[in-house]
């Protein structure tokens, strides 16, 4: 059997051997690289655009002399960051079919049995087109060949215009699946069919499994230090509830482009200093996710992340949100109880994974 999957690199090392035979494509659509063009085209009228488009063109160009003023050029250092992550996939990622967007579309995978569309957001609809649905929902291939796991929609309830397209593509589905509730929710308001709430992908391989790839960072790394994983900046509050706990230690963040050696960190370090911090920081679900896959005192500031939220409920830990004018969350996580939901909610995935893939 051979399959391929879009974005979910880490289903297969749990499956019979059968399974082996698996192909890995990445698709992403050209324009794919600024989702804030997509996102903002739903947004008012022609010269609200103009304006935030100018406010940000504005922004960057600020942000940019000033990564030059403090790291030379910053371009080179993102090359530089670029190769070695395409290092990390190149050892780790094998099997790739190189495609773009336009390809997919047009290419025929007669030689494969499944196609998986999974996880994170690729059901929703970023570019409010047509073929952006027609991509994520595997509509290039035979009804009998689409598998799903763990996709998401990023919201609760589809935009009028293409009700009937999401419709369509979901009910051609054999087996429904979602990674929140929410999204479970949704399926069902619009097909009327029961879908499995999965567990994310990065969650089927254990730490275990993932020490093995992980790799200590060439930079100086103090004994103890907090580890802060952050798409954007901390408010004030959040950053000083940070500090408050932190005390003296040291904070590594990963994406604070001013210190270079941080910025350069690459997807094999992450794990270990994920593996290795005192706490973690996180406002990113993943950042939390591989926090709890590695039994780690966290933080999340994930108030308004319904993604989150989601996960920490169900696993029973959702005092680990620290929300806006509550007091700091405090004490150890009891990974026992943890563990128990969680080796329940991998089972029921599985099983999900298997049949769908008729590996049982």
């Amino acid at each position: 059997m051979r399959s391929f999957g879009f974005d979910v690199y880490n289903l297969w090392s749990n499956m019979p051997r059968s399974a082996d035979k698996i192909s890995v494509t990445s698709c992403l659509k050209k324009c794919s690289k600024n989702f804030v063009k997509h996102i903002l085209a739903f947004l008012g009228s022609k010269k609200y655009k103009l304006w935030r488009d100018n406010i940000k063109r504005f922004k960057q160009e600020q942000q940019q002399e000033q990564r030059r003023k403090l790291t030379g050029n910053f371009e080179q250092i993102n090359q530089r960051r670029t190769k070695a992550f395409d290092k990390f996939d190149d050892e780790y990622i094998c099997n790739r079919i190189p495609s773009t967007y336009e390809q997919a579309l047009n290419t025929k995978f007669d030689e494969y049995k499944y196609a998986v569309t999974g996880s994170d957001m690729v059901w929703r609809n970023w570019s409010g087109t047509k073929e952006d649905l027609e991509y994520f929902y595997l509509a290039f291939m035979p009804e009998n060949k689409r598998v799903n796991y763990a996709p998401s929609f990023g919201f609760k309830k589809f935009d009028k215009k293409f009700y009937e397209l999401n419709k369509k593509y979901l009910s051609a589905f054999k087996k429904l699946s979602c990674r929140e509730s929410e999204g479970c929710d949704l399926i069902k308001q619009t097909t009327g069919r029961e879908a499995i709430q999965v567990i994310d992908p990065t969650f089927l391989i254990t730490a275990e499994q993932w020490r093995k790839i992980s790799k200590k960072p060439s930079y100086n790394i103090p004994e103890k230090y907090a580890l802060l994983y952050s798409f954007g900046r901390l408010d004030k509050e959040q950053s000083q509830a940070m500090k408050k706990i932190c005390g003296d230690m040291k904070i590594i963040d990963i994406f604070n482009w001013e210190d270079i050696e941080h910025y350069l960190t690459t997807p094999d370090e992450f794990l270990w200093l994920i593996d290795h911090a005192e706490i973690i920081f996180t406002s990113s679900f993943h950042g939390t996710a591989f926090s709890i896959n590695f039994k780690k005192n966290f933080i999340s500031f994930g108030e308004y992340s319904y993604k989150i939220k989601d996960i920490l409920s169900r696993l029973g830990i959702s005092d680990r949100i620290y929300r806006s004018g509550s007091k700091i969350p405090e004490g150890g996580i009891d990974y026992g109880a943890v563990d128990e939901k969680l080796n329940a909610w991998r089972e029921i995935s599985m099983s999900y994974l298997r049949d769908c893939l008729e590996l049982n």
